[in-house]
């Protein structure tokens, strides 16, 4: 597979914005955000130009299944989260609203990053070892895990600002 472009969005998403350069950027900020997802957060601030230096794409053809329709929704949340009216904070006509919040985790998400994938039972950001699977997800507050003294190592800890009721 490869990352979406403007000719292959528009195959798989009737609803694209027509606007070719704004569905470039749209496109070039989710590719973005998936690889520094995919990459364990592992970009970082170039203090000389401004810019964020992010790591490696993947080569032609190559990319995961996974991270295209990782570009695709985040590529979607971004243009909705644009398109919300800021009189009822929806979108769409009268007879079908979606409800969309401004400055949801999506938004957050682009300004201002958090841990991505939170923590590993090793305490790392990266993936585990060969080999070492994981069988447990839980999803809890920098507090909670925190408060962990050992941590599995098949548990993939998801840091949240809050706590799944």
């Amino acid at each position: 597979m490869d990352w979406y472009t403007t000719d292959t969005i528009r195959a798989d998403w009737k609803d694209a914005p027509s606007n070719d350069s704004v569905l470039e950027q749209l496109l070039e900020v989710a590719k973005a955000q998936v690889l520094a997802y995919d990459n364990g957060y592992n970009w970082r601030l170039n203090s000389a130009t401004s810019a964020a230096a992010f790591p490696g794409d993947y080569i032609t053809g190559a990319v995961p299944a996974s991270l295209v329709m990782g570009q695709r929704m985040q590529l979607r949340n971004l243009w909705n989260a644009n398109r919300v009216d800021p009189a009822n904070a929806s979108a769409g006509d009268d007879t079908f609203q979606v409800r969309i919040f401004p400055m949801d985790w999506v938004v957050k998400q682009v300004i201002r990053p958090k841990k991505p994938f939170g923590s590993f039972g090793d305490g790392s950001s990266s993936l585990p070892a060969p080999g070492g699977e994981i069988t447990n997800i839980v999803s809890l507050t920098q507090a909670e895990y925190d408060a962990i003294t050992v941590k599995d190592p098949h548990t993939l800890y998801l840091i949240t600002d809050q706590a799944d009721a």
